[in-house]
């Protein structure tokens, strides 16, 4: 399936990805479940910008689960709409009051704003959880630490026998922040054939550790960007925010 660039989605380009003919015939429909899936069809297709429009559109016509503003609130922040993203965290939080269901969307969002110390805070809300999550968390809040200069405290939930589910990289990149395995070792494993989610996530906790004192810290993040399949996973869109922002 054709996706769409990250520069089509971030306002720099256009986007050439067209409906397939699925979503032809769920454009003719007005029911909720097929509104629902053309968004979720469109955002298979990386047309974030298209999504949001068709599920703000289904909120304001039909009573939904207050869960589709996270939905919404995802994919602003994908596209890097922060105001946009944060108003609809906030509808979401207004409706159901569940802080801790939109915690890690919200650290997200401070961590993509370069806001450390509340995105710290916002992961510390997440526990306790399931292992597939907590790992994420770590990792996540370890960085966090490491750009503030502080201690990674929640190292603390970190043991080898997590069940972090499909969420292997996450623990790679812990392993690594921990201590537990070297950054030689860590570079190495780099080029052992990991899938492009998976080097995405474990070399941009590399990266961000090599940042401040090696050259090979610009490397990584050079080859992070160009795995392009996979920019809208967040470890992706954080280190073109750290291009960007440079």
């Amino acid at each position: 399936m054709k996706k769409a660039s990250l520069e089509s989605q971030m306002g720099l380009a256009e986007c050439e990805v067209q409906d397939t003919e699925e979503m032809y015939w769920l454009r003719q429909n007005d029911d909720l479940q097929s509104r629902l899936e053309l968004g979720s069809d469109l955002v298979a297709q990386y047309r974030y910008r298209d999504a949001v429009t068709v599920w703000e559109e289904t909120i304001d016509k039909f009573q939904t689960d207050p869960g589709l503003y996270l939905r919404i609130g995802g994919a602003y922040l994908t596209i890097r709409e922060f105001n946009k993203a944060h108003e609809a965290y906030e509808k979401y939080l207004a409706l159901t009051g569940n802080e801790k269901t939109a915690a890690f969307q919200l650290a997200m969002w401070n961590y993509l704003k370069g806001e450390y110390r509340e995105a710290c805070i916002y992961l510390e809300k997440c526990v306790p959880c399931d292992g597939e999550l907590l790992i994420a968390v770590i990792y996540w809040h370890c960085l966090c630490c490491l750009r503030l200069g502080e201690k990674m405290t929640l190292l603390r939930y970190f043991r080898d026998d997590l069940d972090v589910g499909h969420h292997t990289a996450y623990c790679l990149g812990v392993s690594v922040l921990s201590g537990k395995m070297d950054i030689p070792q860590a570079v190495t494993l780099l080029d052992s054939g990991l899938n492009d989610l998976d080097f995405c996530i474990f070399a941009y906790g590399i990266y961000r550790m090599l940042e401040e004192c090696e050259e090979k810290a610009e490397e990584i993040r050079e080859q992070i960007l160009d795995r392009r399949e996979m920019w809208p996973c967040i470890s992706y869109l954080a280190a073109w925010n750290d291009s960007v922002s440079k």
